[in-house]
C-alpha cells in the first residue's frame, strides 16, 4: 500500500487550513478513537444494533475522510455498505481489514 493511500498528509493539511498543531492534535484525536469505536462496532455487531453500527461506521468514514486517513476511509466505507444491506458476512474480515489499516495508519503518523 502506497503512503499516499494510508494518510494524504497535504489533503490533510489543506483541510486543517494549514495549522501543522490543528492536524496533529485532530491526528491524535482520531488515534485515540478509533479503537473506542471499533469496539462500538464489534458491541454493536454481536447485539444486532445494525442502525447504532451503521451511524459508527459512518461517522468513522466522514472523519478518517476529512483527515486523509484513505484506508480507513475506505474500509470504513465498506463496513458502512454491509450495514446499508444488512449482510454482515463480511464483517469479520473487514474488522480485521481495519485493524491492519489502523496500525499502518499510525505507524506512518508515528515517523512522520
Amino acid at each position: 500500500m502506497s503512503d499516499i493511500n494510508i494518510f494524504d498528509y497535504e489533503d490533510a493539511l489543506s483541510r486543517a487550513l494549514d495549522d501543522k498543531d490543528l492536524l496533529n492534535e485532530l491526528i491524535q484525536e482520531l488515534i485515540k478513537t478509533i479503537p473506542e469505536n471499533i469496539e462500538s462496532l464489534e458491541k454493536f455487531y454481536q447485539s444486532k444494533s445494525v442502525e447504532d453500527f451503521l451511524r459508527t461506521a459512518h461517522t468513522m468514514k466522514g472523519a478518517c475522510s476529512n483527515l486523509g486517513a484513505k484506508s480507513l476511509a475506505k474500509t470504513f466505507n465498506l463496513i458502512e455498505n454491509i450495514a446499508k444491506e444488512n449482510n454482515f458476512t463480511q464483517y469479520v474480515p473487514l474488522k480485521n481489514q481495519l485493524i491492519q489499516d489502523f496500525d499502518a495508519f499510525k505507524n506512518y503518523v508515528a515517523n512522520m
